[in-house]
């Protein structure tokens, strides 16, 4: 079988970023039913020179479509230089906008770019990949490691996740 960089992709951010918005729902139920305001849980950290709970958000989406965007459409990826969302409803948005993106990506058009140059710029540094090399080392790593800080935020905060809400839905063998 050939290598399908689009199924080494997608359903992954698909299942993190599906899991990540119904986190973001508890987040919004455990600060109305606790009195803990939003913005206090938004802007949480782990330490103080980690990113807070809403640009770790912000990265998941950076490293799924802007990733993506990078390796089908320009060829080079840098930081998201936007402010995150400050709010729920904000975060919420963006992380549903994502998931709807995701959909607009053809295996076709992923697969096309296998072996095409994606450059990582930020500042003077500047690193170069092929696609299927900055998707599966550097965007994935990221993405994942981003998702894993929101989700330990949360759990620190006292909002009841657990390994289960941070896996999503699993993709299963189908039943005979």
């Amino acid at each position: 079988m050939a290598f399908d960089l689009h199924d080494a992709t997608i359903p992954l951010y698909r299942q993190v970023l599906s899991a990540m918005g119904k986190m973001l729902e508890k987040a919004e139920t455990h600060c109305a039913q606790s009195g803990i305001p939003p913005e206090t849980l938004l802007q949480a950290r782990l330490y103080d020179d980690m990113w807070p709970f809403n640009q770790q958000m912000n990265a998941t989406v950076s490293h799924s479509i802007r990733a993506l965007d990078s390796v089908v459409k320009t060829g080079v990826f840098t930081p998201d230089p936007s402010a995150p969302a400050e709010t729920f409803v904000g975060l919420k948005a963006q992380n549903a906008s994502a998931r709807a993106q995701l959909e607009s990506f053809t295996s076709k058009e992923i697969n096309s770019r296998i072996g095409d140059d994606v450059v990582f710029q930020f500042g003077e540094r500047r690193m170069v990949f092929t696609a299927e090399g900055f998707l599966q080392s550097f965007s994935l790593s990221n993405f994942y490691f981003h998702a894993s800080m929101a989700y330990a935020i949360l759990r620190h905060n006292g909002v009841p996740v657990g390994k289960r809400d941070f896996l999503g839905a699993l993709r299963l063998k189908p039943l005979d």
